[in-house]
C-alpha cells in the first residue's frame, strides 16, 4: 500500500490541475454566456432601485 500512496502523489498533483481547468471554463462560460449572468443581474438590480 506504500507504494500506492507514492503514486498518488504525483497524481494529486495531476488531478487538481484537470480541476483547475473545468473551473476556469466555468467562470469562462459566465462572462461568455453573459446572456446567463445578465439575467441574474437583471432581477438583482430590481430590488436595488426599487428599495
Amino acid at each position: 500500500m506504500s507504494t500506492e500512496g507514492t503514486s498518488q502523489v504525483p497524481d494529486s498533483p495531476r488531478r487538481p490541475d484537470p480541476r483547475l481547468m473545468p473551473r476556469k471554463s466555468v467562470l469562462v462560460a459566465r462572462p461568455v454566456g453573459a446572456e446567463r449572468p445578465d439575467t441574474d443581474a437583471a432581477p438583482a438590480e430590481s430590488p436595488v432601485p426599487e428599495s
